[in-house]
């Protein structure tokens, strides 16, 4: 199989795809907007998978991709097409265009490593940085540069690029109680009762820190097998104040634009006219939660980041975690989980401005832009 892969280059003369032969164990895993690791001259680069073909025949003498970096791909099929049609409408640069896509997380970290597999270990200022590593990172060797050069033209080392990813999942460590007969000393006993009394997997930080109970008697009664500590994946997301969720009756004018857009089939376009506070609001909120009964999903632009706060305040209030906030202010970790919600199909909502419009969304039924 050949892949056609779009790498990490900014270069007007080399804005294409490029062809690489999937080595046979990555056949399973490659598929389109997956990312992958790949030579390009003398440099490895990260890449997204823009086409797949079944044969290997070639008019060149192909290289082969290094690695798969995905299990399943972070770009969908209508990205790669929609990254493609901005690169030929607007000039762009293809790369540039599915990196937006992706949050900076999995964006594209290189280090340069040593390779010292033919390094014969001698005393010098490289072994005592080097240690018993059999790869370190090159810039562990700043100090004595000439020496690692002088070892890669002897042919002693070998130096290359690796891939390096950024993204860093939040956990949170929760107590589940597994046998509460299990408990030697009185502490222990009343660390079993609460968890009794709570009936639920209850926070280790909030045990420790709040209710005074020391690791030590926690670590005793997981040896015991009374407890379990277990990890749960938390969900970084940009807070904002709360508001209580109207459901207000639709007046005539609200009534008639719901309805027309409701009734209509297939794609179209409307537009909706009214002065600020005038309602539009409201029949937006009505619509999308047609659209989400139907098992689709909904795309929310506002003008600018200062309103994304006020609006994500208004579609909270009515469709709680179904919502997803996508912003630049946001950090890189609140970034990172709402973009996992989205394209993990936990999240049916999404609101922020423009980098809202390329959020993995498999089958959006609505797309609003908010003058």
């Amino acid at each position: 199989m050949i892949a056609s892969v779009v790498l990490d280059i900014k270069n007007n003369q080399l804005n294409q795809s490029y062809d690489y032969i999937i080595p046979v164990q990555y056949e399973s895993v490659a598929k389109i907007g997956s990312r992958v690791f790949a030579p390009f001259g003398s440099r490895n680069l990260m890449g997204f998978i823009v086409n797949i073909k079944d044969d290997t025949k070639s008019d060149y003498n192909l290289k082969s991709i290094i690695s798969v970096l995905d299990l399943e791909p972070v770009i969908n099929l209508e990205l790669i097409k929609l990254g493609s049609l901005l690169a030929s409408e607007y000039f762009s640069f293809l790369i540039e265009n599915y990196l937006m896509m992706i949050p900076k997380a999995l964006k594209a970290n290189y280090v340069k490593l040593v390779d010292f597999k033919n390094y014969d270990n001698s005393l010098n200022s490289v072994n005592l940085i080097k240690g018993s590593r059999a790869i370190a990172p090159l810039d562990d060797f700043k100090e004595c540069l000439d020496l690692i050069k002088n070892l890669k033209q002897k042919g002693l080392i070998d130096i290359y690029t690796d891939f390096k990813e950024k993204n860093q999942k939040k956990y949170e460590k929760l107590v589940r109680l597994v046998d509460s007969s299990k408990s030697s000393s009185k502490k222990q006993e009343e660390i079993v009762k609460y968890l009794l009394e709570a009936n639920c997997d209850t926070s280790y930080s909030m045990l420790v820190n709040d209710m005074g109970y020391s690791k030590s008697a926690l670590s005793t009664l997981e040896a015991n097998g009374a407890i379990e500590i277990v990890k749960r994946e938390l969900y970084r997301s940009a807070s904002f104040s709360s508001v209580a969720d109207k459901q207000i009756v639709l007046n005539d004018e609200q009534a008639k634009a719901y309805e027309t857009i409701k009734e209509s089939s297939g794609f179209n376009e409307f537009l909706l006219k009214g002065v600020c506070g005038s309602g539009k609001t409201e029949v937006y909120l009505n619509l999308i939660e047609d659209t989400i009964k139907a098992g689709k999903q909904a795309i929310m632009l506002v003008p600018e980041i200062s309103l994304t706060p006020q609006m994500a305040s208004r579609f909270k209030a009515r469709f709680n975690d179904l919502v997803a906030i996508i912003h630049s202010q946001m950090s890189d970790g609140e970034r990172y989980d709402e973009w996992r919600r989205i394209k993990d199909g936990k999240a049916k909502i999404v609101v922020g401005a423009r980098s809202a419009l390329f959020v993995p969304m498999s089958s959006i039924g609505l797309i609003i832009m908010d003058e």
